[in-house]
């Protein structure tokens, strides 16, 4: 529902003559009052005692090629069973969503399964392996504790890629 401010403007748009303070009073009256929307924090929990990885994008979002550059991130979908968790990993050349993974909590378990289905859609491991690091694919993401975890650093060095984060602002 609206506030009696936009409700002000839906009824002037619509050819009402009334204030704004009118359109409150007879909110006041009738016992409506807005939904607030509820800002919830973010998900990134940083460990402030795990490793950290350079910032190797450098806010350069673009790739001239395949499997050079990949950006991952978590997000909280309400639903009314409770909170469900997305893990994503985009690719910047194609901008392809290579890989997605639900759960029902936000870990690296959920990161790791992203992971491993955005190397899947290249072909695997093999695919995507490189011999010299500095031509290994960068993963970039936040400084969220589920990207620091030991498990999904492991998992990454791993595979061959290199992990890419936000620097501190």
């Amino acid at each position: 529902m609206h506030g009696s401010p936009r409700l002000h403007v839906d009824l002037a748009e619509a050819g009402w003559q009334v204030s704004q303070n009118t359109v409150a009073e007879s909110m006041r009256r009738q016992g409506l009052v807005a939904r607030q929307v509820k800002r919830r924090g973010g998900l990134t929990k940083q460990d402030k005692s795990a490793p950290t990885f350079p910032d190797l994008l450098k806010r350069d979002f673009s790739a001239q090629e395949p499997n050079c550059k990949w950006v991952g991130d978590m997000t909280e979908i309400p639903t009314e069973c409770g909170k469900l968790y997305l893990a994503t990993v985009i690719e910047l050349f194609s901008r392809r969503l290579l890989g997605a993974a639900t759960a029902q909590h936000p870990d690296s378990a959920l990161a790791a399964a992203a992971i491993e289905m955005a190397v899947a859609a290249r072909g695997g491991a093999e695919a995507i392996w490189r011999e010299d690091p500095a031509e290994r694919v960068i993963f970039h993401t936040d400084r969220g504790s589920t990207y620091t975890a030991k498990e999904f650093r492991r998992l990454c060095a791993g595979l061959g890629i290199r992990q890419s984060e936000v620097s501190p602002s």
